[in-house]
């Protein structure tokens, strides 16, 4: 459809989402082979796997955010993978947080309960879309004068795909169980299969898709011996254009603060080593204390508790440990202003009354 005038094809792609390929009779076959391959769900999936692996997402929650974009800091450091968003624009400078907002709206669409496996919906959409960038994006790029096939092969390689899939099943749920989120075995058997079919979706070869943990870490240390760390000006330009995109705007109090800013984007902390560049001292939150990550462990009915600080004493008026309900949100700290359950579902960082922190935590629904 490159000859066809200005937004047609865009007009084409809206309406057989919308209303079905069959709404569209002049849609070129490319098109209506797209979308049978998106229709048709393959042998080899378990639903049941791709939904619960989907859970463990909507579980993590905002957390995932800011992991998943310091996954992706890490490794702007390679040509190959720096220079194509580069090249395209609009990663960079000011256009920084959009392009992460509208990720973040990708892996929140993707893992909506049902999404992948069912037509139509936002999420199943959203993949559909997102396949199509990828082929615009490489073509693009393929045909720039600073890409150098030899050297990296194509745009938005194989290679790179099969990494980002790693990077949001086997990698997040190691890192983020550090920090407090336990993924049982089951989950990340879930989470791989879930990352398998969303990368079948998004044309990623399965041949090399790893189907155990073990699997991802020898791909994941292959990979950190293969780096070169040659992204040079791309690179730096792409990794300062994140903490940066956070900065607060003129006369912004509160969330709109570089403190409130830095805490919506990451969370649980990771980018501090990289925004020390731009907030030499500790960023406080609204209460003027660091912010951090409490772990909670898991009893025998499957619900999490919170772990008690390791200097908390108990006093009289102190609150017990709370045993949550399955699906509900939980900001728990030492006794004091700003202790107790919340319900609002809302991510959050609280902090006690003596100074201890904690992590907002989702309990799986069953």
């Amino acid at each position: 459809m490159r000859g066809d005038r200005p937004g047609a094809g865009r007009r084409l792609l809206d309406t057989a989402l919308r209303d079905g390929i069959d709404s569209v009779p002049d849609a070129p076959m490319a098109m209506r082979e797209l979308f049978d391959e998106f229709e048709t769900v393959p042998d080899w999936v378990r639903p049941e796997l791709v939904e619960r692996g989907a859970a463990v997402w909507r579980r993590w929650g905002t957390v995932l955010f800011g992991f998943a974009g310091a996954e992706t800091l890490e490794m702007y450091t390679e040509s190959a993978v720096a220079t194509p968003l580069s090249l395209a624009g609009g990663y960079a400078g000011d256009s920084a947080l959009r392009r992460f907002l509208e990720t973040c709206r990708f892996w929140m669409d993707v893992s909506q309960p049902g999404a992948l496996l069912s037509p139509g919906s936002p999420g199943w959409a959203t993949a559909l879309k997102v396949r199509i960038m990828h082929v615009s994006v490489r073509a693009g790029v393929q045909r720039h004068p600073e890409w150098e096939i030899e050297r990296w092969g194509l745009p938005i390689s194989q290679t790179y795909q099969l990494l980002t899939l790693i990077a949001g099943s086997t990698i997040p749920g190691l890192g983020l169980w550090a920090l407090g989120h336990q993924t049982t075995p089951a989950e990340f058997r879930a989470l791989l299969h879930f990352q398998k079919y969303m990368g079948y979706l998004l044309c990623v070869r399965l041949t090399w898709h790893p189907e155990t943990v073990a699997d991802t870490l020898r791909v994941m240390a292959m990979t950190m011996v293969a780096r070169s760390y040659l992204s040079g000006a791309q690179g730096a330009e792409l990794i300062e254009s994140y903490p940066a995109a956070f900065a607060p705007r003129p006369g912004a109090a509160g969330r709109g603060s570089a403190a409130g800013a830095l805490q919506l984007s990451d969370p649980v902390g990771l980018l501090g080593p990289l925004c020390a560049v731009h907030h030499p001292a500790p960023l406080p939150d609204a209460g003027g204390l660091p912010v951090g990550a409490r772990p909670h462990r898991q009893d025998s009915a499957g619900h999490r508790r919170g772990i008690p600080p390791p200097r908390a004493a108990a006093r009289p008026g102190a609150r017990a440990d709370h045993a949550l309900a399955p699906g509900e949100l939980v900001s728990r700290t030492d006794a004091g202003p700003g202790s107790g359950v919340r319900s609002d579902r809302r991510p959050t960082a609280l902090i006690g009354a003596r100074g201890y922190p904690c992590l907002t935590v989702y309990v799986p629904e069953r």
